[in-house]
């Protein structure tokens, strides 16, 4: 995580943060420890166990994702909270955006596997809480000569673009809309839950 609770209760970021000091998780309010090297960006890490709003061992490429996806979006004129916890949902966007006509929206970087059944359960909490979201995927999703399920599960659509996914490579800093797909790997008999969150936005 890229943001921990100082002694005060102060939200302080990993970057300007200094290993002297002591840190506490935003959610669980456990201790975590303050990461730093040439190697890998700055940010917590709990000290014991994993709290249920993070996810432990955050890859290079997920802490830069987020870091520019809040450049990107603020450049619009967008309010953007790293990291922010709702706890009426006991879920933690990566990123949540204000954008500039009010409407609330929950971005997910996703580079980890994720599970149909996970994503659905993230995706029905902002539902119901009135929510927009956006999943935008890392280099572990990339395709390659198929659309297996585990990327599919994350595809929209668009009336200008049909069916599409969107990339994020942070090394390169650019986005990449994969759009107009027709084909995918998916057993209509036993993924119905998937084919109705696919075509979600369609109906």
């Amino acid at each position: 995580m890229l943001y921990a609770l100082t002694k005060d209760s102060k939200m302080i970021t990993a970057q300007v943060a200094t290993k002297e000091q002591k840190y506490y998780c935003p959610s669980c309010h456990e201790p975590v420890i303050l990461r730093q090297g040439h190697y890998y960006m700055a940010h917590f890490a709990h000290l014991k166990q994993a709290c249920g709003a993070f996810s432990e061992g955050e890859t290079r490429e997920h802490l830069r994702g987020k870091q520019l996806l809040a450049t990107f979006f603020r450049a619009f004129g967008a309010q953007v909270k790293l990291e922010a916890y709702l706890s009426g949902l006991k879920q933690r966007p990566d990123l949540l955006i204000q954008l500039p006509d009010h409407q609330l929206l929950a971005l997910e970087y996703q580079c980890a596997p994720l599970s149909l059944r996970k994503l659905q359960k993230r995706s029905r909490g902002y539902q119901n809480a009135g929510l927009a979201e956006l999943w935008i995927l890392g280099n572990k999703y990339r395709l390659k000569y198929s659309l297996p399920q585990q990327v599919a599960q994350f595809m929209r659509w668009s009336k200008n673009c049909g069916f599409y996914l969107i990339y994020l490579d942070p090394s390169k800093a650019y986005f990449e809309v994969i759009y107009g797909i027709l084909n995918c790997q998916i057993k209509l008999e036993k993924n119905y839950l998937l084919i109705r969150n696919i075509l979600y936005e369609y109906f």
